[in-house]
């Protein structure tokens, strides 16, 4: 998001940061997007599992193909977030649940495990897929569980630098109001 790359560049640095075994094919579709095909299943679940992805500063956003795609008519409003869930009780600690929050929140990515290794953990933390189209939740339900959620980088998309630039954009110099106003 926000940097276009040559393909044969793009190619090398994908299979360096995603650490692929096998073959990698991308096909340009304009406009920044590309598809990408990869022959080996483990690739794509070690991509998918493992993401938040950046490339020289810039987001990657890594998605499943959707049909009829065109990317003059994309628009993406979901970003991925870390969310803390101050004071969950510890026994709420497990993927399962932690999943169950990412999924009501907007979308679960991945569980901080360092986290969840600390036996003296305060509280967790989860990346979502958050949607910046509308105001993030400040608490949600699972099961009898009433839990506060706290976004911890509010992340806005600068129509300026391309960039994920957290609501300032050092690109020519341009302040940008930050996600709170």
């Amino acid at each position: 998001m926000g940097k276009s790359l040559e393909s044969g560049h793009l190619v090398s640095t994908l299979r360096i940061l995603w650490k692929i075994t096998g073959a990698i094919t991308l096909i340009g579709l304009g406009m920044g997007f590309y598809s990408c095909k990869l022959d080996n299943h483990a690739d794509l679940q070690s991509i998918k599992s493992n993401g938040l992805w950046f490339i020289h500063g810039h987001y990657l956003n890594v998605q499943d193909w959707v049909p009829d795609f065109r990317p003059s008519r994309t628009v993406i409003s979901t970003v991925p977030t870390w969310v803390i869930l101050p004071e969950l009780p510890i026994e709420y600690h497990r993927i399962d649940i932690l999943r169950a929050f990412g999924d009501k929140i907007g979308g679960f990515i991945k569980h901080d495990g360092n986290r969840m290794k600390n036996r003296n953990a305060r509280f967790a933390r989860i990346s979502v897929h958050l949607d910046q189209t509308v105001p993030p939740p400040s608490n949600v339900w699972i099961g009898s569980l009433y839990q506060e959620i706290k976004i911890t980088d509010k992340q806005i998309f600068c129509p300026i630098c391309k960039s994920f630039c957290y609501g300032k954009c050092s690109d020519k110099g341009v302040n940008k109001p930050s996600a709170k106003e």
